[in-house]
């Protein structure tokens, strides 16, 4: 029936134009963390000085279910972290109107603060996580997660500062460029590795 086939088409231009993307969008980080601990892999060889090839992108392809399992615990604490700051912003927005728009204001960008604050603390507890794993591929999920939140409690602010730095030396290369979502994510890899990803300061820590 016509009624029937308007449906379908909806349908179809429903997942075409919404579910689809929301879907990659959702499942793209999880693949390319496969290839990342592959590119972490590469630049931890080379630092120690030993042959690096191109094949090292693919080198983590049997431990995916782990890494992707890491990806996504990850997000969960994420979210677990934000998760009181959004409960505040609801709470606000349904507040009685009686209430002035200042101090509704006021509280609504405390909590949107806080609740950036608390992701981006969660972003560098968690930020060598990634590269335990690298270093490790039988070491299990929660294990990384941990030692990676021993490792950065007094370094996040160098972290952030080698980050920083990388970036402002990529900033004209992003601006121009195409690729400027691999450059940042490139700089990111760099500061990382240059603070406190060096082999012999992981194991050096793991011994005191």
């Amino acid at each position: 029936s016509l009624s029937g086939d308007a449906n379908y088409e909806t349908l179809s231009q429903l997942l075409e134009q919404r579910l689809v993307p929301l879907a990659l969008m959702l499942v793209a980080p999880l693949i390319s963390s496969v290839f990342l601990q592959g590119l972490m892999v590469h630049l931890l060889k080379l630092f120690r000085g030993q042959p690096a090839e191109v094949k090292d992108a693919f080198c983590r392809l049997r431990n995916a279910p782990r890494i992707i399992g890491l990806e996504v615990l990850r997000m969960l604490l994420y979210m677990l972290r934000a998760l009181p700051f959004v409960l505040g912003i609801v709470a606000i927005s349904l507040l009685p109107d009686q209430m002035s728009a200042g101090w509704m204001l006021f509280l609504l960008m405390a909590c949107f603060i806080g609740m950036i604050a608390a992701i981006v603390t969660a972003l560098y507890r968690y930020a060598m996580a990634d590269w335990l794993m690298a270093e490790e591929p039988g070491r299990g999920i929660r294990d990384c997660l941990r030692e990676s939140g021993r490792l950065m409690k007094d370094r996040r602010f160098s972290l952030f500062r080698a980050e920083f730095l990388c970036l402002m030396l990529n900033y004209f290369a992003v601006a121009i460029s195409s690729y400027g979502g691999v450059i940042l994510m490139v700089a990111s890899l760099m500061g990382q590795l240059a603070v406190l990803v060096l082999p012999q300061g992981v194991r050096a820590d793991r011994k005191s």
